[in-house]
């Protein structure tokens, strides 16, 4: 969804990498010599090929070169990263734009996809696999001259580029000499009404599986957990990669709704993804940096939360960049974390709150979740806050309560609560569900397309260790998902997938990149039907599906693979 539309009225980049072998080719056409793929016995290398320069390029080679192609004017790069593959050896070479060059969107050849292309005579792939884009804007793609081409009839723009459904196809390449000649490098017109995608499936036909993110749930779960919260702001958890659905993904959802008073993150690399990406709400640094790291965090406005004697590290840094340094202090209750102890924790808040530098957004604390401890972990914590507040020490807003807590105790609410997984619709203890307390709405969903159809006879096998034998003649698919993309292993011992509206379960065993389902004695789905792994709907909720392999709710979001597709609905 986009929240508003003139941000995405404008041109944006697109960016590819391809390899090409530099060799020596008395057989290649004019188009091919026009890119280089002759002229002697030369070394291959590796081309940039973008709108407008990009820097950062990770790749270890020297002989990469960086060759602006097409017209430049009025566009900028979205942070992007890319697999590069190619024919001298298989390995991942991320880049991206620096911070300054962020903004706007993109639309790119293959999105998701794996590089298709092949160099003749060799079985390496060539070609470009985009990894990940902060915002992708899709409407109508046209190779740049000035001035939009015409689309015909068929939806391809001058028989290059085909738009479906909003969504930009890859190029029809018929040869390697066609796909360096156009090189894949398409500029993107974002018009009012376009739609945002993060980044989308690039095909219908795409077998790689995708995670969705239901924007209307998550805005519902923050309604919910407000109303339960008595009012109270919310610090929005969205560590480990936003639960599974990318940290600026559900940002940009949840920065424009007044409850949510700010974000936190446990990982630096985060909390820099959501000043790139241009978040207004305070964002907390909930884990480790160093003293190296500081002058980063305060530039950024980043809040780091700290438990240690750094006073004087945060002066010199303040001097610097001038204006206080925000930051929340962790309290450990007992815990045994991370956080200063509470009998040591006065004299440390009282030395930061007295500091010119400084300014206490926040004293926080976590729960063990045992039920005992845990009021015995907030007397002492409530004894520490009302001390120094009756002292006149200005200690921000206090927080201690997690997802866990919004259903267990609403005594820990105090001035702002602090969830992680109920923002995502998902009830970390299964007795919670049934509790009324909250009705919360799974925002993120798991999908893949049934990638094989066939049928065993009685006595025929299936997956390693012929983990699945046939007794009797059965139909079986397979899809393109397995435990690399965050599918636990455990799911082949009860686990069941939603096809076409039916439960069937999955059976054999779960391997990296599949997973097997039994279908029946009739084959009832097709190759290419979406399965749904795990989605809102009753039955199918992350929490069905974890308590039907013993599994946890944490593992089937956290663990999903960084790489997958992410689409918002």
């Amino acid at each position: 969804m986009i929240e508003n539309e003139d941000d995405f009225a404008r041109h944006v980049t697109v960016v590819v990498v391809v390899r090409q072998r530099r060799r020596a080719d008395p057989e290649a056409g004019e188009d091919e010599r026009s890119c280089g793929a002759a002229g002697g016995a030369e070394a291959q290398r590796e081309e940039l090929l973008a709108l407008t320069q990009v820097s950062g390029c990770v790749v270890g080679d020297d002989d990469v070169e960086r060759v602006p192609v097409g017209e430049r004017r009025g566009h900028q790069v979205v942070r992007l990263k890319v697999r590069v593959v190619g024919p001298r050896r298989l390995e991942a070479h991320p880049f991206e734009a620096r911070p300054d060059e962020v903004g706007g969107g993109a639309v790119f050849f293959g999105v998701g996809e794996p590089p298709a292309q092949r160099i003749a005579g060799e079985e390496e792939e060539v070609g470009a696999q985009i990894l990940f884009a902060d915002r992708v804007v899709l409407r109508r793609a046209f190779l740049h001259e000035g001035s939009s081409r015409k689309q015909s009839d068929d939806g391809r723009a001058d028989g290059k580029f085909l738009e479906h459904g909003g969504i930009i196809l890859a190029p029809v390449i018929s040869s390697r000499r066609q796909f360096l000649k156009v090189a894949s490098v398409v500029p993107a017109l974002g018009v009012p009404g376009a739609q945002a995608t993060i980044p989308g499936r690039v095909r219908d036909s795409s077998f790689d599986p995708w995670v969705e993110i239901n924007a209307a749930n998550l805005r519902h779960n923050v309604a919910e957990i407000h109303r339960r919260a008595g009012g109270r702001p919310i610090l929005a958890v969205i560590k480990n990669n936003g639960y599974g659905a990318g940290v600026a993904n559900v940002a940009r959802v949840l920065d424009p709704l007044a409850p949510i008073a700010g974000f936190a993150v446990v990982k630096l690399h985060e909390a820099i993804t959501l000043s790139d990406a241009a978040i207004r709400k305070p964002v907390l640094l909930m884990g480790p940096f160093d003293a190296g790291e500081l002058p980063e965090i305060v530039r950024r406005r980043i809040m780091p939360m700290v438990y240690t004697p750094i006073g004087d590290d945060i002066d010199r840094v303040a001097s610097r960049f001038g204006g206080r340094v925000r930051l929340h202090v962790c309290v450990d209750t007992g815990i045994g974390r991370v956080g200063v102890p509470v009998k040591a924790a006065a004299p440390l808040i009282r030395d930061l709150a007295s500091r010119r530098s400084v300014e206490i957004a926040g004293t926080m604390m976590t729960f063990t979740e045992d039920d005992e401890f845990d009021a015995e972990q907030l007397r002492r914590f409530t004894a520490l806050t009302s001390s120094l507040a009756g002292d006149g020490v200005r200690i921000g807003r206090r927080h201690a309560a997690s997802s866990f807590a919004l259903f267990q105790r609403p005594d820990s609410f105090l001035d702002m609560v602090r969830p992680g997984m109920a923002i995502y619709g998902i009830y970390s203890e299964p007795p919670f569900r049934s509790m009324g307390t909250m009705d919360l709405k799974p925002a993120i969903s798991l999908k893949a397309r049934v990638a094989y159809v066939k049928r065993l006879e009685a006595g025929e096998s299936a997956g390693y260790n012929r983990a699945y034998r046939a007794e009797r003649p059965v139909w079986l698919a397979t899809l393109p998902v397995g435990h690399a993309d965050g599918l636990p292993r455990s799911a082949a011992k009860g686990g069941r997938v939603r096809i076409g509206g039916t439960m069937y379960p999955i059976v054999a065993s779960v391997s990296a990149s599949h997973a097997i389902v039994e279908i029946g004695n009739e084959p009832r789905v097709a190759i290419g039907d979406v399965a749904t792994v795990f989605d809102a709907q009753d039955g199918s909720r992350p929490e069905d599906l974890a308590a039907s392999c013993n599994s946890s709710v944490y593992d089937l979001t956290m663990h999903l693979h960084a790489l997958l597709p992410r689409k918002m609905m």
